[in-house]
């Protein structure tokens, strides 16, 4: 069998045991920079936003938070972090024992496509009370962000 098969079949099996119980934000910042042209327009330069994830675990309640960060840089203008979290009753599942392809897997095909509306909808808030345009990013497909 194929280990992309493998890895997509048992991640499957982790998203038909867990169950999505709550969306959060755990972070926004956005700093302007002194130097800031009023008249910039996010939507005039090729932005290349960064994400990071992240899992934080409640053994008490067997919880696990996924959180997905985005950064942008506006060059010269501001700095934009928004970070979010999709939180899953875990049931009987155990981070710890699944194997090691499963959980990368799952940020890139369950939560990034859960929370990416959510980051999207934040940017384009958060820029549109800065900048005279909001930013307004592209719509991702399944596997445009690949978490290793």
């Amino acid at each position: 069998m194929d280990d992309k098969v493998d890895v997509d079949s048992l991640t499957l099996d982790f998203v038909n045991a867990i169950r999505l119980v709550d969306i959060d934000v755990t972070q926004i910042s956005f700093t302007m920079k002194l130097e800031a042209d009023e008249e910039y327009s996010p939507n005039d330069v090729d932005l290349d936003p960064t994400f990071d994830v992240a899992v934080d675990l409640n053994d008490q309640v067997n919880r696990a938070r996924f959180r997905v960060k985005l950064s942008l840089e506006f060059p010269g203008t501001a700095d934009l972090l928004v970070e979010m979290g999709a939180v899953y009753d875990l049931g009987d599942q155990k981070i710890d024992d699944l194997p090691e392809n499963v959980i990368p897997n799952f940020f890139g095909k369950v939560v990034l496509m859960t929370l990416f509306p959510y980051l999207r909808s934040e940017v384009s808030h958060l820029t549109s009370q800065a900048f005279k345009n909001p930013l307004v990013l592209p719509i991702l497909e399944q596997g445009d962000v690949v978490f290793k």
